[in-house]
């Protein structure tokens, strides 16, 4: 299935302080983030889509947004951030040359060939002691029309985003699962639920307001405390890792 880009890049902008997942989701990111952005650090965004994904982080932050598609760039111009349209797999960027990488839900599509190859170019522009942070869909066994929808065609583990390195240096600065409290519901919605409809949707509409508000209640309070807890599981996977590469 080829994605409509134009809807879901509309529907992401439409929905980015709307919807709970989008609310809670990239707080979670900046949430990892936050005590490395300091003021002028250069960030890289690979994957960037409509750049909702680290739209809200400090504009002291020099931000690099990356996309494969100029639909997805156009979207971003909030903090007038600097962009660049490429394939992610080989970027025209030099080497060491950001403090933060950040690639978001990017690895899991279809598009991407050889997931290792971007985790890798990603080490590659990140300096000696800079971070980098990956955040996937997670659990295999969740895969399912939504993925699809989306692009997708695989899901990762922690371990499995921590091997996309394979043998380049880094140091496990953090690894969890996020939006554990939302697994189970997730689980049996695309397990059982789908048996029985021919709906090939994505999960990410608005929906029922008061069940939204609910959703958002609940991953709010386990936003507390994944600021302290690595969770065992949940519907996407995240690892945060710094660069060990020789100075």
């Amino acid at each position: 299935m080829t994605a409509n880009y134009k809807n879901l890049y509309s529907q992401m902008v439409q929905l980015q302080n709307r919807h709970w997942w989008f609310r809670v989701h990239y707080a979670l990111i900046r949430d990892m983030l936050r005590p490395y952005l300091k003021p002028r650090v250069r960030l890289l965004d690979i994957g960037c889509g409509p750049g909702v994904g680290t739209d809200k982080i400090p504009r002291s932050v020099h931000r690099v947004l990356l996309d494969l598609r100029l639909l997805a760039l156009s979207y971003c111009k909030h903090g007038s951030p600097d962009r660049v349209c490429s394939d992610a797999d080989f970027l025209p960027l030099k080497s060491d040359c950001f403090d933060i990488v950040v690639c978001s839900d990017l690895l899991h599509q279809c598009d991407v060939k050889e997931p290792q190859k971007v985790a890798r170019e990603a080490y590659r522009v990140c300096r000696p002691g800079g971070i980098i942070l990956l955040v996937e869909p997670g659990m295999h066994c969740l895969f399912g029309p939504h993925d699809e929808v989306e692009n997708g065609c695989r899901r990762f583990t922690t371990l499995e985003l921590i091997n996309l390195f394979g043998n380049h240096p880094v140091s496990l600065l953090r690894k969890t699962y996020l939006h554990m409290l939302m697994f189970l519901p997730a689980f049996m919605v695309r397990r059982f639920f789908s048996r029985f409809s021919s709906r090939r949707d994505t999960d990410l509409a608005l929906g029922n307001r008061l069940t939204n508000f609910i959703c958002f209640l609940i991953e709010s309070a386990e936003r507390g405390l994944n600021r302290f807890f690595n969770f065992p599981f949940g519907t996407s996977a995240a690892v945060l890792v710094k660069c060990e590469k020789p100075r």
